[in-house]
């Protein structure tokens, strides 16, 4: 009886967890009411399964927030978005596409073009980098290598949808987030 009471916890804090969307005041009340509640359930003899529920429902509420704090700092929300100037490091090696190179991207933080405020993001991202006489002159090939740190200012773009093949799937089975 006490698995499916304490599952029952876990199950109601993540719902709880995603309803108040991360309210602090909520949270706080909601904790407060339940270490109340515990001396009651103890009275009525309920002895060891209230104490237990609690941390429960509380690491239920724990796991809402992290898929929040994820989402946050998803790339997603920055698909389309024009002069956006993306940060991060280079994995894998570079390989040569014509006179561009492509490279995959571990990217940590981005910025609109201009502005100042850098916001923390997360993902990795497949780039098509155009080999300029600037970067000729200021390195020999590769232009890019393994461990680079890169600012790019372009345009984040979603992978496509093709017609008989799933190319976001695949790519998010192979490490690489839209």
């Amino acid at each position: 009886m006490r698995l499916p009471v304490l599952s029952a916890a876990f199950v109601v804090g993540v719902l709880l967890g995603v309803d108040l969307d991360g309210s602090l005041w909520a949270v706080a009340l909601f904790l407060v009411s339940a270490v109340l509640a515990v001396p009651l359930a103890v009275s009525l003899r309920w002895r060891i399964l209230p104490v237990l529920a609690v941390p429960f429902l509380v690491l239920g509420m724990l796991r809402a927030s992290i898929d929040e704090v994820d989402a946050a700092r998803s790339l997603d929300r920055f698909h389309s978005m024009p002069d956006l100037v993306v940060e991060g490091v280079v994995t894998g090696d570079p390989s040569a596409a014509g006179q561009a190179t492509r490279l995959k991207l571990v990217v940590e933080r981005v910025r609109f073009s201009g502005g100042s405020d850098w916001t923390v993001a997360d993902g990795e991202v497949l780039v098509l980098v155009s080999e300029t006489s600037n970067i000729a002159r200021a390195r020999e090939k590769p232009f890019f290598r393994y461990d680079d740190r890169l600012a790019l200012t372009g345009v984040l773009t979603p992978p496509e949808q093709l017609d008989e093949f799933d190319y976001p799937a695949y790519l998010s089975v192979n490490a690489s987030g839209p």
